[in-house]
C-alpha cells in the first residue's frame, strides 16, 4: 500500500467516486473467464437493460484503475492477515477491512452489471457485498480451444504494447502509468499467477471450481455463448430479444480497441518525453558551457 501511495503522488490521476442510484442495484455479476464471450455478455446484458462494467473500461476511464489497485491490495492484506493469526482482535481487524458494496460501487455505481476482469479476480467478494445479484458463470465448452484463444490474444497485445510503451512511455503518462500497475497487479499477478500461458488451463479450471463451490445455485446460470437469448433470458426474467444474439469482441476487433484507447495516451506521453528530453539537454548545455 505503501508503493500505491507513493505512485499516486508521483503520477496522481482522480479516482472515480460514483454512487448507485437506490433504484438501480448491482443486478448480475458475469463471473467467467476473461475470452467466454465476456463482451458478447456485456452486449446481451446492456440489451437487455443493464449498464455493463467489462474489462475494456478502464483502459477508457484511467482513474478506474488507481481505485482497483488498491482494491487489490486491500483485498490481498485481509487474506494475509487472515492466514497469518487466529487471534481474535485481528479476526475482528480482517473483516471490518473486508471489501463492501461501498467500496465497489465508487468504481461500478453507475453500472447495474459486470462481466470479464478486473470484477472476476474479485468473485467472492462480490458475491458476497450485492446477494441479491444473479451470477452468470459464462465458459467455453472446450478448455484446448480457449487456451489457444487466450495465448493468441496474449501475442498480439505483447505486439500492440510493445517494451517501448511499457518501460518508457509509461513514465511520462500518469495513465498508461495507472492501466500497466492494473495490468500487472490483477490480471497478471493475481489472476494469471505470473505467466498468462504457463498457467491458463489451470487458472481456468481452479476459476470454476471454486465458483461452482461458493454460488448460491439459486443465483446462479452456467452459460456459454452458444446458449443464445432463452437461458439467459429466462434467468434474468425478461423477455427474449427479436433479434440475432451478439458476437462481439474477435481478436482483431480486441485490437482496435486497444489500440483506439491507447494511441491518444501514447501520443500525449511521447511528447512529454520529447520536451522532457529537450529540457534536459538544454538545461544540461547551459551548465556545461556556464562551468566549462
Amino acid at each position: 500500500m505503501a508503493a500505491l501511495q507513493l505512485y499516486q503522488w508521483i503520477w496522481p490521476l482522480c479516482q472515480p467516486n460514483r454512487r448507485r442510484p437506490a433504484d438501480k442495484p448491482m443486478a448480475v455479476l458475469g463471473l467467467g473467464m476473461p475470452r467466454t464471450g465476456t463482451e458478447s455478455l456485456k452486449a446481451a446484458l446492456e440489451e437487455l437493460g443493464y449498464a455493463t462494467y467489462h474489462g475494456f473500461e478502464p483502459a477508457g476511464n484511467p482513474g478506474d484503475c488507481v481505485t482497483w489497485c488498491n482494491l487489490i491490495e486491500r483485498k490481498k492484506k485481509t487474506k494475509r492477515d487472515m492466514t497469518m493469526t487466529t487471534t481474535k482482535s485481528a479476526g475482528r481487524g480482517g473483516e471490518a477491512d473486508a471489501l463492501t458494496a461501498n467500496d465497489f460501487d465508487k468504481v461500478l455505481g453507475h453500472c447495474q452489471a459486470v462481466s470479464d476482469t478486473p470484477s472476476i479476480c474479485f468473485a467472492d467478494e462480490m458475491i458476497a457485498a450485492y446477494p441479491n445479484a444473479k451470477i452468470i458463470l459464462n465458459h467455453r465448452p472446450d478448455i484446448d480451444a480457449w487456451k489457444k484463444s487466450i495465448s493468441a490474444v496474449v501475442g498480439r497485445n505483447e505486439a500492440l504494447i510493445g517494451i517501448v510503451v511499457k518501460k518508457l512511455l509509461v513514465l511520462f503518462s500518469p495513465e498508461l502509468f495507472w492501466l500497466q500497475q492494473h495490468v500487472n497487479r490483477i490480471d497478471f499477478d493475481t489472476l494469471w499467477r505470473g505467466d498468462i500461458v504457463e498457467n491458463a488451463t489451470t487458472v481456468y479450471k481452479e476459476h470454476y471450481a471454486h465458483l461452482e463451490k461458493i454460488a448460491p445455485p439459486e443465483r446462479t446460470l452456467r452459460w456459454c455463448v452458444q446458449d443464445g437469448w432463452e437461458p439467459l433470458c429466462e434467468f434474468l426474467g425478461k423477455p427474449v430479444p427479436n433479434k440475432p444474439f451478439p458476437h462481439k469482441n474477435t481478436p482483431e476487433e480486441q485490437q482496435k480497441v486497444l489500440a483506439k484507447r491507447l494511441w491518444p495516451l501514447a501520443r500525449d506521453a511521447i511528447l512529454r518525453f520529447i520536451l522532457t528530453t529537450v529540457a534536459v539537454t538544454a538545461g544540461g548545455s547551459w551548465l556545461w558551457a556556464r562551468w566549462r
